[in-house]
């Protein structure tokens, strides 16, 4: 595991690879909605981030265009994070689909936000100390927030650091609260409907069994 700890190395080429399976995945789910307008932004937004992306490894590209990669990877990750979160919170049932759209929707936004550390440590070096030198330690630091652990390795040192990271901190505490607030709530719905449907007649042990 040390070399994927390492900045450049193996990290190098398996950061691209995870982020473009997770444009890809995210594409194909947006694709699966029938709306073209939103499919054909998707497709504007994610093209760019994934070319550029892969460009990075072979050739020493500018900072303009790392800072387009960033900026459409962020926009591009921003429109999954709603797509999926609207169709969470208008499911009717807890289903399994419920429930990975709704950890898919807690892992996109934490992505999201590391690309946002990237972008700011890209264009303000010393906003993060030690300075993010890798995309992997932007996924890092962005989890660690997200989950709030806190370690305190990497510490946000500018005012915009410290913002960013404060917003990214308390919407993932008031989404997990939401979120298991409106799992726990269908469900409940789900057995009171399933239990109301049974006939007064029914056996024993069916409402049990309902239950």
């Amino acid at each position: 595991m040390l070399p994927l700890a390492r900045p450049g190395g193996v990290a190098k080429a398996l950061v691209p690879l995870l982020l473009s399976g997770v444009l890809v995945s995210a594409v194909w789910a947006l694709s699966r909605q029938g709306n073209r307008a939103l499919l054909a932004l998707a497709l504007v937004l994610c093209l760019p981030a994934i070319g550029l992306r892969w460009a990075g490894l072979a050739l020493e590209t500018p900072a303009s265009l790392t800072i387009l990669q960033l900026a459409a990877e962020i926009a591009f990750l921003g429109l999954t994070t709603l797509c999926v979160l609207w169709l969470v919170l208008r499911s009717e049932e807890v289903t399994p689909d419920t429930l990975c759209g709704g950890v898919a929707v807690y892992l996109l936004f934490g992505f999201a936000f590391a690309d946002l550390y990237q972008l700011l440590a890209l264009l303000e070096p010393q906003a993060f100390r030690p300075p993010l030198q890798d995309p992997v330690d932007g996924i890092y630091f962005s989890f660690v927030t997200l989950t709030t652990l806190g370690y305190g390795d990497v510490v946000p040192v500018s005012r915009p650091a410290r913002g960013y990271a404060l917003i990214e901190a308390l919407i993932a505490q008031v989404y997990l609260a939401i979120l298991v607030a409106r799992l726990v709530g269908q469900h409940l719905a789900s057995h009171d409907a399933a239990t109301s449907s049974l006939p007064e007649d029914a056996p024993p042990g069916a409402k049990e069994a309902v239950e």
